[in-house]
């Protein structure tokens, strides 16, 4: 969360010629071996299995967001020119799957490597999604959506249009995963000033909607929410809700300036920004993805990046700043559902200690990292600490495997729970 935003100009768009084709990669099997049925509070040595992506100028290792997913005790670790399917157990890289046209090389090509990749489920399949974009056959921009088969690690392969405006533009193009349910899929295509939400069907290509000046940040209960510029001559923009099904507006909120907007639980959405009354701060909220309404405001600046992380079960848990430089650190954790307070950092009895940085959750567990290296693990509903462990904390965590940032180097290491 906590990306600025400048408006973007209107512009009339109109889809591509999207062509469709299926082409099937090579692919392996993971090792199945199970996990614990309680989830980790420990991690064994990390071991290497592949480079991190590089940081931006001035940020911190300490708040990357890996443009991974854990499925059982495989990692998909995504790149601009591929993704690795990963063995955590033995750190082997079973496959690598990439783009089946040229790839497409803009200031912006890497922009979507602050998002991971997404796990969707249609049926009794199951897929890992990834967006390429790449040089169409008959001249032009598109993205090669790749779907990676989570039981066989085979990839098949969709062409998908972009807006008029995106086809032949090469200035800091984008494309960026938002969500997915089932075989619909939503990107968000950005470039200079523009920006625009191009939803599809993942198994076919065919396109279903698309909504230019519009910004989607989130799928959440069956609504993607993003943010929209207000009409000139205002320099502001508002919070928008649409149907995942056909795009119509369900909902519109928070008219003001510089919204992040993140999902929160699989029903909120976090949304930080600064309203034209407020006094001091800006405001974070999570809002009833579904209707607008909002179910909380939390005590926590907009001042600074923030994040909010589902526990896959009950508890989301809010943080800010994700960085030391500025800002006294936050954390803030609520019910999932009702986004009641259950506690927070700092507080009467911690407020003279520094707050550790939240990287993970994971059913009832939260994972975070201290200035000395040191990983805490905390009761996700009571905040009661578990546990302390040396070695470097994971930034995702399943029951099977941990992933985190190798402290000797920028690689990608990954952790098996030993307890």
């Amino acid at each position: 969360m906590g990306r600025g935003r400048t408006a973007v100009r209107g512009t009339a768009i109109a889809l591509c010629a999207a062509a469709a084709l299926t082409v099937s990669a090579c692919g392996g099997h993971s090792s199945g071996a199970a996990g614990p049925s309680d989830p980790p509070s420990a991690f064994g040595p990390g071991q290497v299995v592949g480079p991190a992506p590089a940081l931006s100028q001035g940020e911190s290792a300490t708040r990357y967001r890996l443009p991974a997913v854990l499925d059982q005790g495989t990692a998909y670790l995504a790149g601009v020119d591929g993704v690795r399917v990963v063995d955590t157990a033995s750190g082997r890289t079973m496959e690598t799957i990439r783009a089946q046209h040229p790839l497409l090389t803009t200031e912006g090509s890497a922009a979507n490597l602050t998002h991971p990749p997404l796990v969707t489920t249609a049926g009794d399949a199951r897929a890992v999604v990834w967006p390429f974009l790449v040089k169409a056959p008959g001249g032009g921009n598109a993205v090669e959506l790749t779907s990676i088969h989570t039981d066989t690690h085979t990839a098949t392969n969709v062409l998908i249009g972009l807006p008029q405006w995106a086809s032949s533009a090469e200035y800091n193009l984008s494309v960026t995963p938002i969500g997915a349910a089932g075989t619909t899929v939503v990107l968000d295509v950005a470039g200079g000033l523009h920006h625009a939400a191009l939803t599809t069907d993942a198994g076919t290509g065919e396109p279903l909607w698309m909504r230019d000046d519009f910004t989607a940040d989130a799928v959440t209960d069956g609504t993607v929410v993003g943010a929209q510029p207000d009409a000139a001559p205002a320099n502001t923009e508002h919070v928008v809700g649409l149907a995942l099904k056909d795009g119509t507006q369900r909902w519109t909120q928070l008219h003001g300036f510089g919204f992040g907007i993140s999902s929160a639980s699989p029903s909120l959405v976090a949304v930080e920004g600064t309203l034209p009354t407020a006094t001091a701060g800006g405001t974070f909220q999570l809002l009833a993805a579904a209707t607008g309404t909002s179910v909380a405001t939390l005590p926590i600046s907009n001042g600074l990046p923030s994040r909010c992380v589902y526990d896959q079960t009950s508890v989301t848990v809010c943080y800010a700043p994700t960085d030391n430089h500025a800002g006294a650190r936050v954390v803030v954790a609520v019910d999932a559902k009702t986004g009641q307070q259950l506690w927070s950092m700092p507080n009467g009895t911690n407020g003279t200690e520094p707050v550790p940085l939240v990287t993970d959750a994971w059913h009832g567990l939260v994972y975070a990292t201290t200035t000395e290296g040191l990983t805490m693990v905390y009761r996700a509903r009571s905040g009661s600490p578990v546990r302390a462990s040396a070695g470097p904390t994971p930034v995702l965590v399943n029951d099977q495997a941990g992933l985190a940032l190798d402290p000797n180097g920028p690689n990608i290491v990954a952790q098996r729970p030993i307890d």
